[in-house]
């Protein structure tokens, strides 16, 4: 895969996650949460941020440790996941814990391009 092949394609995992946070947006009003405050749905609320915690440390582990196994899909889609996991965590609830997961993932993504080109 071509270096400009596999830009486009980081980029185009990043618009998705920013699509679905805008539409989430415009759902919520920037107001009120899509599932109200975390104490209604408790154990949602703590397996949503439980999981994306550990999607989070699970992708970066694989992305970062073993860049030669799997195939290009299987790691974009290991970056997709945890990514959508934490917008929807936070849209739900409004529960900014786990934001700091994005911009982890977006260090692993560069390093992916950066250890790809060379």
């Amino acid at each position: 895969m071509t270096r400009k092949r596999l830009l486009l394609l980081i980029l185009c995992i990043w618009a998705v996650v920013g699509l679905l946070a805008l539409v989430l947006q415009c759902a919520t009003g920037g107001s009120n949460p899509l599932l109200g405050e975390p104490s209604a749905y408790p154990r949602l609320s703590y397996g949503l941020s439980m999981a994306s915690a550990m999607f989070t440390i699970l992708a970066c582990y694989y992305l970062v440790r073993r860049q030669q196994s799997g195939g290009i899909f299987q790691r974009l889609l290991l970056l997709l996941v945890p990514a959508v996991l934490t917008v929807l965590d936070y849209y739900f609830f409004f529960d900014s814990g786990m934001i700091a997961c994005l911009p982890v993932l977006a260090v692993v993504s560069a390093m992916m391009f950066i250890k790809k080109e060379s």
